[in-house]
């Protein structure tokens, strides 16, 4: 039993490794796990609608955030509540597109602000666009000790802001198609009907057997460095 188990284990792990490219992340390690991801924020007023739904449901997410727009959100209610928040690039800028210099001032310039404003400093960073390359893994991994996260559903809310239905398409589609069995779901908490897409998402995936769970605990490092 006990070398069925082993074996087991090993499965799991290889089929984990192998939704991995050259260091970056597109699901979780463990079956049934689900990470909830906003992208974008903070906004002044849609993200403290999802921070209070999120906590009627009890469960916690991740926040990418960049540098520009507003910067007013209470930060210590993101470690209260067991929220993680990541890096997303100052100026939300296409990084294959920029030279080092700017990446790091890019990169810099969320962690200084993350760190001024809570004493942490990220452990993952999403690149904008779900763009990157050698070089933004490299400078990412290597200087900023950052994971890079990507995702394996995309409800695509900036294309249709306030589209619950639309939102949930790749949600049913994901579960559905038997792939995976773990997920990172991409959201913006800045789209209009940010609230009502990830409360349907939410209900689903609970209903589907999924555990809520932050990125950090979907790919096993720490929430902050």
């Amino acid at each position: 039993m006990v070398k069925s188990q082993g074996f087991l284990a090993f499965i799991i792990l290889v089929l984990s490794v192998s939704s991995i490219s050259g260091q970056v992340w597109y699901n979780c390690i463990l079956p049934n796990q689900y990470a909830l991801t906003f992208d974008d924020g903070p906004h002044p007023s849609q993200t403290a609608q999802v921070l209070d739904l999120l906590l009627s449901y009890n469960v916690t997410a991740t926040f990418f955030f960049i540098g520009v727009g507003a910067w007013e959100a209470d930060y210590e209610r993101y470690q209260q509540s067991g929220h993680q928040i990541g890096n997303h690039g100052w100026s939300h800028l296409d990084m294959r597109d920029i030279t080092e210099a700017e990446i790091r001032s890019e990169l810099s310039g969320v962690e200084t602000l993350i760190y001024g404003t809570i004493g942490v400093r990220p452990t993952i960073f999403r690149p904008p666009f779900g763009g990157y390359n050698d070089r933004l893994i490299r400078i990412a991994k290597d200087e900023f000790n950052y994971e890079l996260i990507m995702w394996n559903i995309d409800t695509g809310d900036w294309a249709h802001p306030g589209d619950t239905e639309a939102g949930m398409e790749e949600y049913y589609a994901a579960v559905n198609s038997s792939l995976h069995q773990n997920y990172i779901a991409l959201h913006h908490d800045v789209q209009g009907g940010a609230v009502n897409l990830a409360a349907a998402a939410i209900e689903f995936m609970v209903g589907q057997g999924f555990d809520l769970v932050t990125v950090s605990e979907c790919i096993g490092v720490p929430m902050y460095q």
